[in-house]
């Protein structure tokens, strides 16, 4: 597993439009990641779901990759109102298991937020990297809802004061 120090884009040339087999390769990543080798974060095992891709707009090879890969590698598009594919959330979908693995470096600010629909999720912000994973706790597994490339810089950076001043 990578140290974050590594932490690096996967492909040097990672086009904005999805080819099979660079998205196949991250694919093989991710699996391996949360499948094939699991790991606990915090004594509590993390883990996806691994019903295939139903997500709209996307070429018909994606829906051989888990729902939970797509969303990681793709964003959502306020004016067509669907997921659009991302290549720099892609190019980083390898960063989520050692950023997971690697929470208690200080370098990893962990906050929890409340979202709209009053569900309680853990956040993981490498700032250094502008990149966060988020998962939510249920039942006794921490499912992983997301990692992306973080834009706004600011909201994080808010929430997590709020979070360790208890606001």
């Amino acid at each position: 597993m990578l140290s974050l120090e590594e932490l690096e884009p996967y492909f040097d040339d990672l086009d904005f439009e999805p080819e099979k087999g660079k998205v196949d390769a991250l694919f093989e990543i991710f699996k391996l990641d949360f499948v094939d080798e699991p790991f606990e974060l915090k004594g509590i095992q993390v883990s996806v779901k691994t019903s295939l891709s139903t997500h709209n707009g996307f070429p018909d090879f994606f829906k051989d990759y888990f729902h939970i890969f797509v969303h990681c590698i793709s964003t959502f598009n306020v004016y067509t109102n669907r997921r659009r594919y991302d290549h720099e959330r892609a190019n980083r979908v390898h960063w989520i298991k050692p950023i997971l693995c690697n929470h208690q470096d200080p370098r990893i600010k962990y906050y929890q937020f409340m979202e709209s629909n009053r569900k309680v999720r853990d956040y993981y912000w490498y700032a250094e990297k502008s990149y966060v994973v988020i998962v939510e706790k249920i039942t006794e597994i921490y499912w992983l809802v997301t990692g992306y490339c973080v834009d706004d810089e600011k909201k994080h950076r808010k929430r997590y004061q709020d979070f360790i001043f208890g606001k």
